[in-house]
């Protein structure tokens, strides 16, 4: 957020980003308190002493609250050293919605007789100030009081806040009951998208915010669990086309194969119904020759009968006269 102003403030010049971003940082080494800050307090100097306020006494009336944060709140009143801090000149102050903080806060700040506690609400804060501020304008005559509308944003951004925070608390018990990490961590983050500043609220996002600020966290458990059924729907329809697709390229495949045994079979049967065909048309060609030779044959033995007839005759009466040579030469 501080980025995004220190952009807005400079116009998008990158030098003096940079140096309002120094400026930023050394400002935050001089006043904001430090992890090691607040590590580095010594309970036990004698400095310290009057404004170290953890006791047993302390652990025994608020000992439904960890030690923890009574040690941070008691640091952080030493850090202040002033128990007479007002909100003018504390030097520090702990914004908090924990009821927890704010319990020990009191407990602090009626022990020591303070005029305001270390840990404050933000709301408690802001009427505060502009109490201040309207009693500023009353001794100094100036319109120090915030305009109607100005006030109004302030009162919804904060009201926004309030309930955001008492839906992450909420949060943090349905969690405790069993409530998934993967919805609670998704029910914060849309929680937080919801979290606005007062000059950023308008009339175009009013009632959108109002509406939000008006749901209880089972509204938002429900929006997840919606979401989070698309979102399973979407999944199975996906994972459904991807198994059709799949059928239906295993049965474009199996009439691709089916196809190409097909046209094998009929390349195969072409082949043979050639054959087939080269055979019966070889067969009547024989048979056409053969029929040929014969008429040939017979129109032969028409014309030369007589002369057959006399060759038969001849051949036959040299063939008995060979034999009988033969006979009587063997008889000799």
């Amino acid at each position: 957020m501080a980025e995004k102003e220190i952009k807005k403030k400079c116009f998008g010049d990158e030098i003096s980003i940079r140096a309002e971003k120094l400026r930023l940082f050394e400002k935050l080494e001089k006043e904001v308190i430090l992890k090691r800050a607040i590590c580095e307090v010594d309970f036990n100097l004698e400095k310290n002493q009057k404004y170290n306020v953890a006791s047993k006494d302390i652990e025994k009336e608020i000992s439904n609250i960890g030690i923890d944060k009574i040690e941070f709140l008691n640091k952080l009143n030493i850090l202040r050293a002033n128990n007479e801090a007002t909100i003018e000149n504390a030097k520090y102050l702990f914004l908090t919605e924990e009821k927890e903080y704010i319990e020990i806060s009191k407990y602090i700040k009626a022990n020591i007789g303070g005029k305001i506690p270390i840990a404050i609400q933000t709301t408690l804060l802001t009427n505060i100030l502009w109490l201040k501020l309207g009693k500023l304008s009353k001794n100094y005559n100036g319109l120090l009081i915030f305009k109607p509308d100005t006030r109004a944003k302030i009162s919804a951004a904060l009201n926004l806040y309030q309930h955001n925070i008492d839906l992450q608390e909420e949060l943090k018990k349905r969690k405790s009951q069993g409530l998934s990490e993967k919805i609670c961590l998704q029910i914060l983050s849309e929680i937080k998208e919801y979290e606005q500043k007062p000059e950023e609220i308008n009339e175009n996002n009013i009632d959108s915010l109002e509406n939000i600020s008006g749901r209880d966290l089972d509204y938002f458990i429900e929006r997840q669990q919606k979401r989070e059924q698309e979102v399973e729907n979407l999944k199975n329809e996906n994972e459904k086309k991807e198994n059709d697709n799949k059928q239906l390229k295993e049965e474009r495949e199996q009439l691709l194969k089916i196809q190409e045994e097909k046209s094998r079979e009929i390349k195969e049967l072409r082949i043979l119904n050639k054959k087939a065909n080269y055979r019966i048309r070889l067969k009547d060609y024989r048979k056409k020759k053969c029929l040929r030779i014969k008429k040939k044959l017979t129109n032969y033995y028409q014309k030369n009968k007589s002369q057959i007839i006399n060759g038969i005759i001849v051949s036959i009466i040299l063939g008995v006269i060979v034999f009988i040579v033969k006979f009587i030469w063997g008889h000799i």
